[in-house]
C-alpha cells in the first residue's frame, strides 16, 4: 500500500512517499520521514531563532559554542566541501546573501566598498572547529552561516535512513531540487528545462540514489531592471552569472548531491565537469 503526503518545510514544499504491506505501516513511515525531516530544520534553519544556527550565529564571533556531535559533524563535512571544492562550496556566504537580499529591497546594486565589507567576513578557513570540546567558533566579527546548500540534502539523507530503519523498500523524498528515491527497481528523473517550465529536455535514471539541481531560474531578484540569480559566488561576493543553466548531479546521498550541484554551478562548465570527475559514484547533466 502507498501513501504519499507534502508539508511545508524548509522553505517550500517537502512531498514523502512509502510503499508498505499496510496502509498502516505506510502512513506511519511517512509521518516519521517528516518528523525527522522537521527535526532537522529546526536544528539547522537560520531562520528560526531557537535553532542551533541561529545561536552559532548570535554568539560563534564571540566566544566558542558548544554543539551536538551531529551539527558539529556536520560542519566539519561542510568544511570539507569547502577545501574539495576550492572554496566553491562555502557556508560562511550568508553576510553577501544578507546584502543582496537587501539590495532587492532598496533596488540598489551593493556598491563595492559594501561587496568587500561582507567578503571580510566569510571565508570558511575562518571556522575553527574544537574535536574535543565539539564548539565552533568564527575568527572574524560579524561571521554567519548558511547551511541551505548542504542542509536540505541532509534531511533528505536522514529521512531516508529512517525509512529503511522501518523495513522500507520503494520509497522518494523530495524537496522540489532534491530527490532520493529508494527502490530495487529503476525510477526515472526527468530533467526540466531550466527556462521552459514543463518542458523535459532528458531523464536520468534513480535507483536507490539521489539527485539534485541547482539552477537560477526559479529563485532570483530584480535589481535596477537586471535580474540576478540568488546562488553566491564566495570569491566574488556577486550572484553566479557564469556559462551554466542549471546542473543536475546523481550520486549515492543526497547530501552529497545537493554540495556537488551547487558548487559546479558555482564553477562554471569546465571546471565544474572536472570537479563530478573526481567522485566515482556521481554523474551530471549540465546545461
Amino acid at each position: 500500500m502507498k501513501c504519499a503526503r507534502m508539508r511545508y518545510l524548509m522553505g517550500g514544499l517537502v512531498e514523502v512517499e512509502a510503499d508498505a504491506d499496510t496502509r498502516h505501516a505506510a502512513v506511519n513511515a511517512v509521518e516519521t520521514a517528516f518528523e525527522e525531516l522537521k527535526r532537522v530544520e529546526k536544528l539547522l534553519s537560520k531562520f528560526m531563532p531557537d535553532s542551533v544556527v541561529s545561536r552559532i550565529n548570535r554568539l560563534a564571533s564571540e566566544e566558542p559554542v558548544a554543539v551536538s556531535p551531529e551539527v558539529f559533524n556536520l560542519l566539519r563535512e561542510s568544511l570539507r566541501f569547502s577545501e574539495l571544492t576550492e572554496g566553491a562550496f562555502d557556508i560562511t556566504v550568508n553576510p553577501l546573501i544578507e546584502l543582496w537580499n537587501d539590495a532587492c529591497l532598496k533596488d540598489r546594486v551593493p556598491r563595492p566598498h559594501a561587496i568587500r565589507e561582507a567578503l571580510f567576513r566569510t571565508g570558511h578557513q575562518h571556522i575553527r572547529l574544537d574535536e574535543a570540546d565539539h564548539t565552533v567558533f568564527f575568527e572574524r566579527p560579524d561571521m554567519e552561516i548558511d547551511l541551505g546548500a548542504i542542509g536540505k540534502g541532509y534531511a533528505v539523507d536522514r529521512a531516508v535512513k529512517i525509512l529503511r530503519g522501518r523495513g522500507i523498500r520503494k520509497a522518494m523524498v523530495s524537496t522540489g531540487s532534491t530527490i532520493f528515491c529508494l527502490d530495487d527497481t529503476v525510477s526515472w528523473f526527468g530533467v526540466e528545462h531550466p527556462l521552459e517550465r514543463g518542458e523535459i529536455i532528458t531523464s536520468m535514471p534513480l535507483r536507490d540514489n539521489a539527485v539534485s539541481t541547482s539552477a537560477n531560474s526559479e529563485r532570483y531578484q530584480i535589481i535596477g531592471g537586471r535580474r540576478y540569480g540568488h546562488m553566491i559566488d564566495p570569491a566574488s561576493g556577486y550572484p553566479v552569472a557564469g556559462d551554466l543553466l542549471s546542473v543536475s548531479v546523481v550520486t549515492t546521498s543526497a547530501m552529497i548531491a545537493d554540495v556537488l550541484s551547487t558548487s559546479a554551478f558555482v564553477l562554471g562548465r569546465q571546471a565544474g565537469r572536472r570537479l563530478i570527475a573526481r567522485w566515482d559514484c556521481a554523474e551530471a547533466f549540465i546545461l
